[in-house]
Formats: C-alpha cells, structure tokens, sequence
C-alpha cells in the first residue's frame, strides 16, 4: 500500500507541475517577444530559437506526450510484470524528468522576457543533476526494455541486469557530479567534461554487462 501511495503522489506531482507551466505559458505568452530561446550547446549558449507561439506551448506538449507514455510503455513492454515490483521508482523517476523539463522551459520564458540572463552551464548542470539521481536508483530498476542500461546482455539475464546496475550506479553518480561540476567551468573545458563524465558512465557498464554475461556463460558451459 506503501508503494501505491507514493506512486499515487508522484503522478499527481508531475500532473500539477505540467498544469502550473501550462497555466505560467498561457499568462507568458501574449508578453513574449517574436524569437523565444529553444536550444543550448554545450558552452551554455543559445543556438537555437523558436516563435513566441512554440516557445509557450511546445515543451508542455512535449511533456504531456511523456507523462501519458509514462503510463503507456509499461503496458507494451515485454517484460510488464517487473513493473509492479519498481511502481515507486519508475514514477520518481518519471517526476524527475518533468521537472527538469518544466526547469528548461521556466528558464527559457525567464530569458525571453528578460527575467533572467543567459544560462550558461545551467543545462549542463541539469542534465548532471538527473545522472545523479538516476544512479541513485540504479539498484532499484526491474530488467526492463524502457527505463536503465538495456543492452542485449542484461536484458538477456536478470543476473546480469541486476549486477551491472549496481556497479554503474556510483559511476552514473560520480559522472553526474562531474557533469554538474562542468558547468561552472568556461568553454571548451565544460564540454571536454561532460562529454568524457558522460562517456565513462555509459561505456563502462556496457562493457561490464558483455563480460559478466560472456563470464556467466563460459562458466555454464
């Protein structure tokens, strides 16, 4: 029952903060001037720019499309039933992706109307954010074909899922601090970071899970 209502709490989290920034665009809107910031390189830069209309609206849309898939891909995965088993986790997580999209798209209006000044480092601090918190849960998530590392190996052996998941946690961890870290760090180096950190926290588990599953073969065999 425990699990039930903390599900129940985060879907009704994530459903409120998409009506909230449904409700901030619809008041943003008719005070945005003609080109509204879209995109960020990884300077932190602005190098992408939409109408005031797609600025407004499309990132809600973007994250009405998530939060109704979120309900969705359960019911499609082949591997349905380990759902019931990480229900808390799965919607932690989802509410986590909303508000790190809600945060970009605040950002973004904040910007186009002059609250705010350019937000260098802040999406790559974001995006090392949630590699914090996805490796924190690492250990909790099912074997699954939506949600953690699916390569053909661990979705192959539950053994190996559940063994790769809890080495590349502090990886995925320790590559979101130095994510996050990066984003103080002026151009080139904030890049050079991210991308190595990012690098390192996938390449490594993946090479992991062929080994362990070649490893656990062998010793079938």
């Amino acid at each position: 029952m425990e699990t039930l209502n903390k599900k129940r709490v985060y879907q009704i989290v994530s459903a409120l903060i998409i009506f909230l920034d449904i409700i901030l665009a619809l008041i943003a809107y008719p005070h945005l001037p003609d080109r509204v910031p879209q995109h960020w390189n990884m300077a932190g830069e602005i190098d992408g720019w939409s109408s005031a209309f797609q600025g407004a609206f499309l990132m809600p849309a973007i994250m009405i499309v998530l939060f109704i898939m979120f309900f969705f891909l359960p019911k499609i995965d082949p591997k349905k039933k380990n759902y019931s088993l990480m229900d808390k986790t799965y919607w932690f997580l989802a509410m986590a992706m909303v508000i790190y999209f809600c945060l970009i798209h605040l950002g973004s209006l904040g910007i186009a109307l002059g609250y705010l000044g350019d937000m260098p480092g802040s999406v790559t601090i974001g995006i090392g954010l949630l590699f914090i918190i996805l490796g924190n849960y690492f250990g909790k998530i099912k074997p699954n074909y939506f949600v953690g590392i699916k390569t053909p190996w661990t979705l192959a052996s539950e053994d190996v899922w559940n063994k790769t998941h809890r080495m590349a946690g502090p990886y995925w961890v320790g590559g979101g601090l130095a994510v996050a870290a990066g984003g103080f760090l002026p151009h080139p180096w904030s890049t050079i970071v991210t991308i190595g950190a990012l690098s390192i926290a996938v390449v490594v588990p993946t090479a992991y899970s062929y080994l362990l599953y070649r490893k656990s073969n062998e010793t079938a065999e």
